[in-house]
């Protein structure tokens, strides 16, 4: 058994982990919907994901958290472009999210 379970994960994302995210089209509305303060962090991977959150192989917790960040920047500042048709498709998601603590 490793002793240093820690230093298994990865501490940073790279490109290929954005690009695998973003081409789902739940995750990149779900984002989009936390950027516009609809969820939080915790609500946006329970929509993107339908359950357990994805996090790419390997990567540690608070790297794919840095990893949201980074595309919701990227989706502010226009590099990333969430088409109007997934936002229809995907409306829920632009409804501010209830607190559910169970």
């Amino acid at each position: 058994m490793n002793s240093d379970i820690i230093n298994t994960f990865r501490q940073s994302y790279d490109e290929t982990d954005i690009a695998a995210l973003i081409s789902q089209p739940r995750f990149l509305v779900a984002v989009d919907a936390a950027s516009l303060g609809c969820c939080t962090l915790e609500q946006m991977a329970k929509l993107a994901f339908e359950g357990p959150p994805y996090v790419p192989y390997g990567l540690d917790p608070m790297a794919f958290a840095r990893l949201v960040y980074e595309v919701i920047r990227r989706i502010q500042v226009g590099d990333i472009k969430v088409e109007p048709t997934l936002k229809t498709k995907y409306s829920k998601f632009y409804t501010k999210q209830s607190f559910d603590p169970n």
